[in-house]
């Protein structure tokens, strides 16, 4: 199990992953999520509120991190 992260941690996460010009789409995170088994809930929000609500969400529901750790971005675009 990983060191167990704040929300502040959660939430600088999300910002760097879900920056407008430089961080995922939305339809990256929409299948990345998929694949790491997190739920996503918050299809209408902004990205990075969406990615630390799933984050977040799952964190707290399984009283740990790891969610967090072991969300991969795929080096294959063609896995998207």
């Amino acid at each position: 199990m990983y060191p167990l992260l704040t929300n502040s941690e959660i939430e600088s996460l999300s910002n760097i992953l879900g920056a407008t010009e430089t961080g995922l789409t939305g339809r990256e995170i929409t299948r990345i999520l998929q694949l790491c088994s997190i739920p996503d809930n918050n299809q209408g929000l902004t990205k990075r509120i969406r990615l630390f609500n799933s984050f977040a969400e799952k964190a707290n529901s399984d009283q740990n991190s790891d969610c967090v750790y072991s969300f991969k971005i795929p080096t294959c675009t063609r896995c998207l």
